[in-house]
């Protein structure tokens, strides 16, 4: 008997992920469709890429054989790769990734990148627009912050900013 899952698709400019029901036998394609409905994104060349993963998922795969899970995180874009730049102290580096990639693994990199270590590397976060910017959540897709057709993003990495009340 075929079951019914429900996947959590982030989708390409928007940080609102939408809840989609479909059978654990569907295709990838069938999912890029279903996510189409809801209105998560309209272009003709998008794909579907695990949450942390690199690759994109075939489009003639089984959502079962695959890897999607029953209140999986899926993120839904036309970019393979995120071309990420951070900015931190006057200076930048930039790494690709997959739009797939949450914002804490992004803040990982970045806090490796500048060499930021022990208590350097405590109340940090990322920003997007910047230093005074929107404040990314660790759980966020990066992809979420890029609209279509830009494949690229520029953050700033601050400390976290503590209101004295």
């Amino acid at each position: 008997m075929t079951k019914n899952i429900e996947i959590y698709i982030h989708g390409s400019g928007t940080t609102e992920e939408k809840l989609v029901a479909i059978s654990e036998e569907s295709t990838v394609r069938d999912l890029i469709e279903a996510a189409r409905r809801a209105g998560i994104a309209d272009s003709s060349e998008l794909i579907l890429i695990l949450e942390d993963e690199e690759e994109p998922l075939q489009p003639d795969d089984r959502l079962c054989d695959c890897g999607v899970k029953h209140k999986g995180h899926l993120s839904c874009h036309t970019c393979r790769k995120i071309e990420v730049t951070v900015h931190f102290n006057g200076q930048a580096a930039s790494r690709s990734f997959a739009p797939s990639k949450k914002v804490k693994g992004v803040l990982k990199w970045a806090l490796s990148e500048f060499g930021l270590t022990g208590v350097d590397a405590e109340n940090k976060e990322l920003r997007n627009g910047g230093a005074d910017g929107i404040i990314l959540q660790s759980q966020q897709h990066i992809g979420s912050f890029v609209h279509h057709p830009h494949c690229s993003l520029e953050l700033y990495l601050t400390g976290i900013v503590e209101v004295q009340g």
